[in-house]
């Protein structure tokens, strides 16, 4: 390697992937990591660190901005495959990520280099000295620890593959805009040119129109799942009249028959079978729950009467009382979709097969929530939850996602396993003090 081939080695590969890498995950902070992080992570270090060299032993043409442009590219290309390997999500949710996580750095960046012009012993640092590296190392440390608590950490969801994807396009755009107009200049600058103030402020703004861009997504998805819900709450308000309706139905025809059983009795006749063809048949309407959870107690006993017709075992253990520091319209976004899951994966099966477990417990100082059932087929799996199988993908894999952005909201964990057999989701939630 060239002293010159050494000197972009590190100013430009390793030093992309120090500033860059951080801040992209802590930005895909909501997304699924895959197998074994740990291992995949040291793996993927000495990859990038080696696809960085032979990225500096590609011939540098004349015109020294197209080639740094062109190194730029092959490291996003580079961050890109170690998102994918990294995390179970869709491309379109690492492209995402990366942009958010680079305008970012990149406002930093600027702002840092803003203050070495108003910090003259800042500004007379030479480059690639372990002074001027001590300095960005505290800088960067600091300042994505910052956005990490002021609001990183408050990110509770992440987009998917059919999300608003022109605002996406847009910040793409803009980001390989300013890569170019940056490269060209700093070359000038290298030349001998002035740093301009004003430009680096309207570089920032446009960096922090791609933050905004990307929160515009990211709000649009916020309101698609609320309106989302709120047709879920309407729904599950409707099943509950018709299950009302068809009760009061059938109490109607059973005082027919009771009145018939009493006018058999009168005649002294057998009305052994007619009293257990009625028992049998107000069965279903029997079981009521009293978990502890009103707005639980009714998603269970909506859930009953279907379970009941598809011959489905229910087998449920749950601490409403746990659920005390919900709304309502949480619970509901938990259980009915969990439970809705449940119940299309074990209709597919033979009804001797048919059976749910559910258990909702307080345990450790945590909400814990496990609902349990075979499944005919291991689910394929898309940004770490099942995909859709319904026909309708207005709000494709709406439950699962619903679900897990629930539990992102509470800081909880969601974990799908699909060994066995069996589909396992287990949700453990802090409860508040």
């Amino acid at each position: 390697m060239t002293l010159n081939q050494l000197h972009q080695f590190g100013m430009v590969c390793v030093d992309f992937y120090f500033k860059v890498l951080p801040i992209f995950m802590l930005f895909s902070r909501c997304s699924q990591k895959r197998s074994h992080p740990v291992l995949r992570l040291a793996a993927a270090v000495p990859a990038l660190l080696l696809y960085s060299y032979l990225l500096v032993q590609i011939p540098q043409p004349n015109s020294g901005d197209i080639y740094l442009f062109f190194l730029f590219i092959l490291l996003f290309v580079g961050l890109f495959l170690f998102g994918r390997f990294f995390y179970d999500a869709s491309a379109y949710t690492v492209l995402f990520n990366i942009l958010g996580g680079y305008a970012l750095n990149q406002i930093l960046l600027l702002m840092l280099n803003l203050l070495r012009l108003a910090i003259p012993p800042l500004g007379a640092l030479h480059q690639a000295t372990v002074a001027y590296y001590s300095v960005e190392l505290v800088w960067f440390t600091v300042t994505y620890a910052l956005c990490d608590v002021l609001f990183l950490r408050k990110m509770t969801q992440e987009p998917t593959g059919q999300t608003d994807r022109p605002r996406l396009y847009i910040s793409l755009g803009i980001s390989l805009f300013l890569i170019e107009f940056n490269l060209v200049r700093n070359l000038e600058i290298e030349r001998g040119g002035k740093i301009d103030i004003l430009c680096i402020l309207c570089i920032i703004l446009f960096y922090v129109l791609i933050l905004i861009l990307r929160s515009g997504i990211l709000l649009r998805m916020q309101k698609d799942r609320e309106l989302a819900l709120r047709e879920q709450v309407w729904a599950e308000k409707e099943k509950s009249l018709r299950l009302t309706r068809e009760a009061v139905e059938t109490i109607n025809i059973k005082y027919h028959d009771l009145r018939h059983i009493a006018s058999r009795i009168r005649k002294g006749k057998d009305v052994l079978d007619l009293a257990d063809s009625l028992t049998e048949s107000l069965e279903r309407y029997e079981q009521s729950y009293a978990t502890g959870s009103d707005t639980l107690d009714m998603i269970l006993t909506d859930m009953h009467l279907r379970f009941y017709q598809e011959g489905i075992s229910f087998v449920c253990m749950a601490d409403g009382s746990a659920l005390g520091f919900m709304p309502s319209l949480d619970i509901i976004s938990l259980f009915s979709n969990a439970l809705d899951n449940a119940f299309e994966a074990v209709t597919a099966l033979p009804r001797e097969e048919r059976e749910i477990r559910m258990t909702v417990k307080k345990a450790l100082g945590a909400l814990s929530i496990c609902v349990e059932n075979p499944c005919a087929a291991r689910p394929q799996m898309v940004d770490g939850i099942p995909a859709t199988t319904k026909s309708d993908r207005r709000f494709h894999g709406f439950g699962m996602r619903s679900i897990r952005s629930t539990v992102d909201k509470y800081g909880g964990t969601m974990d799908i396993d699909t060994e066995n057999g069996r589909f396992k989701l287990m949700i453990m939630i802090p409860v508040p003090a």
